[in-house]
């Protein structure tokens, strides 16, 4: 998973000539993602958190914010 955020980057940062402003807008589009990325990570585990209990987060730790 870690490979393909870092493809993802890389795949951003190679269409940089064709951006208009690329200084202005590569590390907007760079931020910009990260933090959507972070907002969908934490209503995702707010999402588990609402509805299992400790004990079956625990249980399935490994799998847990897939359900």
């Amino acid at each position: 998973m870690l490979f393909l955020a870092y493809q993802g980057f890389g795949l951003i940062t190679n269409a940089a000539e064709d951006m208009d402003n690329p200084q202005k807008t590569l590390p907007r589009a760079l931020y910009l993602s990260v933090l959507i990325v972070i907002f969908i990570y934490v209503l995702v585990s707010l999402a588990v958190v609402g509805n299992l209990s400790l004990p079956e987060i625990s249980q399935a730790k490994d799998y847990a914010l897939i359900s």
